[in-house]
């Protein structure tokens, strides 16, 4: 005795039908592990960027402190990062990180001065190795002379 067909709602999926949801669920799970990745790099890349911030900030702190007139114009001098920000460094332990701290000081006018501090760094050991882009932390102020008048004077025409 022959049975009659079952409903469509009754049968199996198709072999072809249960391949591409599979395939498509394959897809799917590739693409959210690929964001899981790169959301890990963004938030290492942050703490970087903020512990960078820090030692730029303390940098900055100490030209500051130093006497206005002490403060000559020089460009590009290096200081030396403190090893306790590069252990912390993601992978510090078994990749080696450049770092480079750099400040630079310019005459703006005799009662002012331009302090620029830069912290520059780079993971030598990733695949592009010594010509990896440097990532960076920039930090800029004008200081003033104690007691000086920061305004220029102007004439009755409006002119300094």
């Amino acid at each position: 005795m022959r049975q009659a067909p079952k409903a469509r709602s009754q049968r199996a999926f198709t072999l072809i039908e249960t391949a591409m949801s599979m395939y498509i669920l394959l897809i799917g799970v590739l693409v959210f592990s690929g964001m899981a990745v790169f959301s890990n790099k963004i938030a290492l890349q942050a703490k970087v960027r903020s512990s960078a911030y820090q030692v730029a900030r303390g940098q900055m702190d100490v030209l500051k402190t130093t006497d206005f007139d002490k403060l000559m114009p020089m460009t590009d001098v290096t200081f030396d990062i403190p090893q306790e920000l590069i252990d912390t460094l993601p992978g510090a332990n078994n990749a080696k990180y450049e770092t480079q701290g750099i400040y630079s000081i310019s005459d703006r006018s005799m009662t002012q001065k331009q302090l620029d501090v830069r912290i520059k760094w780079r993971n030598a050991s990733s695949p592009e190795g010594q010509i990896a882009p440097w990532s960076e932390v920039r930090l800029g102020t004008i200081l003033t002379r104690p007691g000086s008048v920061t305004n220029p004077i102007t004439t009755p025409g409006g002119t300094p």
